[in-house]
């Protein structure tokens, strides 16, 4: 019986730190469906009113994005250097010779996967977004 109520508790905590945040039941639903090893969650909602969740996946850093609908946009997760694609390693050596990478996080969307690469260049901090074939995106 101490179990249950914890339990209870602890669920019903949770609903009410996501009430107060307004966050669609949709995206709930489909977190934990997506997601359902996630830990350490997180969920916030950005100024242009969709919410993002940050939490651990398997022992990467992720977030998922849902629209102020709960509609799925995007999961990003953070890769090691040998999971990019090849193209996409080609490409950011040719055209970032002397950058330092420190980290990378793989971007997926209803229609197509992206790979943002964080990099040193000298003291600046950039980013850059290539597509699956090693075409830059942003």
């Amino acid at each position: 019986m101490i179990k249950f109520l914890t339990t209870v508790a602890i669920v019903l905590s949770i609903y009410i730190c996501n009430a107060q945040k307004n966050i669609p039941i949709i995206a709930l639903s489909d977190f934990k469906i997506k997601f359902p090893k996630a830990q350490k969650i997180n969920w916030n909602k950005e100024i242009n009113g969709n919410f993002e969740a940050s939490f651990q996946h398997d022992d990467k850093k992720t977030t998922a994005k849902y629209s102020i609908k709960g509609e799925w946009i995007e999961t990003k997760k953070s890769i090691l250097v040998a999971k990019i694609p090849p193209a996409v390693g080609a490409s950011f050596k040719r055209e970032h010779t002397k950058a330092k990478i420190k980290s990378i996080y793989k971007i997926e969307t209803a229609k197509q996967f992206k790979y943002e690469i964080e990099f040193k260049d000298g003291s600046e901090t950039q980013e850059v977004i290539y597509d699956i074939d090693g075409v830059v995106v942003k």
